[in-house]
């Protein structure tokens, strides 16, 4: 299914909004600490009623007396109260057109003029058109917008079907930001800025890498750093954090993972992989459960042999001066194969629980094979909640002196230095070499 035909189908069930804004509330949202990277407004309700989320809006912005047209998505909307409804709208951005009275007279067919100029003569807060004014409104649009129509496509949750790799990036970027204390309205990001410029020339450029392209700013946040390689650094009252996306890259090569989180306050180290259960019928499971006789599972194969072969860090003669819980860095994420926005059900176990699995009748199916799930876990586990909680306080992952010394090889093999990658795969084959030897000794 092309673009075309996914707006075609959005428009059938959710037309395009367009809404003005009088000057005072545009005002008052323009000097707002997110401005129109995110903004709620209360409408009565009888007067938004046939509006359906989310979808396309365009908005006529007066900002003291200047009038301008902008493009972005009305997200959500939610009874707040007996009489009034929220409306919640995101990342707006700037149109080439100064009026509605504009886009009007711009459509090529003299009927669409007529009908959108009624409907616009209707002066209410917001309007709805039907679904093939939306598709004609929308396509003059793309005709001299073609970016700014395509980046609000993007921000409406499954309008595109994304890419597992994506996904998973897009979802490892938002536990991080949660494990710092970030609320889910500080993660909406801003942008009308849609390019990354590397940091170095040197830099490896990795498509799968450049996630959410526009630069990002976090309120509250002082934005340090964001490069293509995969690294991004916020800081916050003296506490920092480090995001390295490893997915595809050399650094997954190197470590089998897909995000390296670095909490710079506590020292510590945590390397993620995820994995995507997929949905099944389990023969043994009573039918007449709630939950019928589905399970979600995860079966091994050759692939994630190899990975989990790569989780391993060298040993290192240091002096140990810190405490966590458990000093193992490595976690593996499992969560329900769904391609969405909103985060599907999920829980994390470390590597040492994974291998004692691995080994455990528990975890066999029907014919034998392995399998990893919700059934056989039967509740031990962590919980997305947990595990954040664990890694803001420092509990768990590497010690302070192992992180200090991985922090350079991780930095420069981000940036694309292989001869590290190679260097590190030497070396653990060596220490596994040694110790065959000593176990067989």
């Amino acid at each position: 299914m092309n673009d075309a035909q996914r707006l075609s189908n959005l428009f059938k069930n959710k037309p395009l909004i367009i809404v003005r804004l009088d000057q005072i509330t545009s005002q008052k949202i323009l000097g707002s600490r997110n401005s129109l990277r995110r903004f709620t407004i209360t409408q009565p309700h009888d007067e938004v009623g046939d509006i359906k989320t989310p979808t396309l809006c365009i908005s006529e912005i007066n900002d003291h007396g200047k009038v301008s047209c902008y493009i972005g998505v009305l997200y959500g909307k939610a009874a707040v109260s007996t009489i009034d409804t929220r409306l919640t709208f995101i990342k707006l951005r700037s149109l080439h057109l100064r009026s509605f009275n504009k886009l009007c007279s711009g459509l090529p067919n003299v009927r669409d003029q007529r009908l959108l100029k009624k409907k616009l003569k209707n002066r209410d807060f917001s309007v709805r058109l039907s679904s093939k004014l939306s598709l004609k409104v929308i396509d003059k649009l793309k005709k001299e917008n073609p970016d700014k129509v395509l980046s609000a496509l993007n921000d409406i949750p499954n309008f595109r079907p994304i890419s597992q790799i994506e996904w998973e990036q897009n979802d490892a970027k938002d536990l991080a930001k949660s494990i710092f204390g970030l609320s889910s309205a500080e993660s909406i990001e801003e942008s009308d800025d849609d390019e990354v410029q590397p940091q170095s020339g040197q830099a490896h450029l990795l498509e799968d890498n450049v996630i959410n392209a526009d630069s990002s700013t976090i309120p509250g946040f002082s934005f340090i750093q964001k490069d293509i390689t995969g690294h991004s650094t916020f800081r916050k009252d003296g506490d920092s954090l480090d995001i390295y996306t490893a997915n595809r890259g050399p650094l997954e090569k190197m470590l089998g993972v897909d995000l390296i989180y670095i909490n710079n306050s506590a020292g510590s180290m945590v390397m993620i992989q995820y994995k995507m259960l997929t949905e099944v019928n389990d023969a043994n499971k009573n039918r007449s459960e709630v939950d019928g006789s589905k399970d979600w599972i995860f079966r091994p194969d050759k692939q994630f042999k190899d990975e989990i072969s790569r989780m391993q860090l060298p040993h290192m003669p240091i002096r140990i001066d810190d405490y966590r819980l458990n000093s193992e860095p490595f976690y593996l994420k499992f969560i329900k194969k769904r391609l969405e926005s909103n985060r599907p059900p999920s829980f994390v176990i470390s590597l040492g629980h994974l291998n004692w699995l691995l080994k455990s009748p528990t975890s066999k199916g029907l014919r034998g094979g392995i399998r990893i799930g919700y059934e056989s876990l039967s509740g031990v586990y962590l919980r997305e909640t947990d595990f954040v909680g664990l890694i803001r306080s420092g509990y768990i992952g590497t010690h302070r002196a192992q992180s200090e010394l991985l922090r350079p090889i991780i930095k420069s093999v981000a940036e694309g230095n292989r001869a590290l990658v190679l260097a590190w795969q030497q070396r653990i084959k060596l220490q596994n070499e040694r110790d065959e030897i000593d176990v067989a000794s």
